[in-house]
């Protein structure tokens, strides 16, 4: 009997010991779980896609998310220790064990959340790259910048599709500014052509007399010539017009060194 009780005490000593043993462990693992899970909620990781604001992304639902986990996650959950009996251990035990594996997924699931905010920020940047590429075709000072664009959405770069887009929007930029300047001194141009054109005395006209017109009132028929439109009247009954005419019917007996007799 005094050997049954005492192979009984040494059993049931082992079983205690290895119950307590089995906690401690869980209890570190659990304890590890809950450390890592901690770290990640306070790391840079996660500050930096809580950071992201929701005009930023495709799909905004997963910045809330992740606020909502985070938030739900922080406070986290008592961690029991292991005291008492066999029975107490190996109970405790097992809720350790589920506490451990309930502190990875929550870790899992944080992290997989941090990574949909920043997939939905690089899809709603490359979208906006999109966008800044076909509207911004002809529009350019350096077409250079749009070919930079193109290839870092092909890459699917965050970074350098924004460096890109700045690059456009500042080409975008010079060019208007070099069309406004273009189109100022343009119509600078043309006014200054218009003033001087307004500025400039109109050429004197002249019109062309045929012989036999009259002058004048009462007057006889004169010679044709040129006739300034500015001049003076010419002839009887006013002042003689400048030119030059010949006679209609001129009389031989009138020209000078001819004999009348002959």
């Amino acid at each position: 009997m005094s050997a049954w009780e005492s192979h009984e005490s040494a059993t049931a000593a082992r079983g205690l010991e290895q119950a307590t043993a089995d906690c401690a462990a869980a209890r570190a693992a659990a304890k590890k779980a809950e450390r890592k899970l901690a770290e990640y909620l306070d790391g840079d990781r996660l500050a930096q896609a809580k950071a992201v604001t929701a005009d930023k992304l495709a799909d905004p639902e997963t910045l809330e998310t992740l606020n909502d986990l985070s938030e739900r996650y922080a406070a986290g959950e008592r961690i029991p220790t292991c005291a008492g009996g066999t029975e107490t251990a190996q109970a405790t035990t097992s809720t350790l064990r589920s506490t451990e594996k309930r502190n990875a997924k929550r870790l899992a699931r944080v992290r997989k959340t941090v990574e949909a905010v920043f997939a939905s920020r690089l899809a709603h940047t490359v979208e906006q790259g999109e966008r800044l590429y076909s509207s911004s075709e002809g529009k350019v000072q350096d077409e250079y910048s749009r070919a930079l664009l193109r290839a870092s959405i092909d890459k699917r770069d965050e970074e350098a599709i924004t460096d890109a887009m700045d690059k456009v929007n500042a080409s975008i930029d010079a060019k208007n500014k070099a069309d406004e300047e273009r189109k100022a001194q343009e119509e600078a141009a043309a006014a200054a052509a218009q003033a001087q054109e307004q500025s400039t005395p109109a050429p004197q006209q002249y019109s062309y007399m045929p012989s036999g017109s009259a002058s004048g009132s009462g007057s006889g028929p004169t010679g044709g010539g040129y006739h300034s439109s500015g001049g003076s009247a010419g002839s009887t009954g006013g002042s003689a017009s400048p030119g030059w005419s010949v006679p209609a019917n001129p009389d031989p007996s009138q020209l000078p060194g001819t004999d009348p007799s002959l």
